[in-house]
């Protein structure tokens, strides 16, 4: 892997840490929700935040990318 994709693997990599972090967020938010539209959108908002990072993690694994932050990634999925 060339330096300059490994560079965009790790922007990949970062990316879907705070993608997972913020569909954490909007779970927690989500819970104190007492309308059910709003907790309906939180929802989807959470489900399509862990969705993008899961898929990037997909593609980071497939690709044999390998770095120390991968295994929090790894946790946080």
């Amino acid at each position: 892997m060339t330096k300059t994709e490994n560079q965009k693997c790790e922007k990949l990599m970062i990316e879907a840490i705070c993608s997972v972090e913020e569909s954490d967020m909007l779970l927690a938010e989500m819970r104190v929700q007492e309308d059910t539209i709003d907790y309906e959108i939180t929802l989807r908002r959470a489900e399509q935040k862990y969705g993008y990072a899961l898929g990037i993690n997909q593609a980071l694994v497939s690709l044999g990318f390998k770095h120390k932050k991968m295994e929090k990634l790894q946790k946080l999925l």
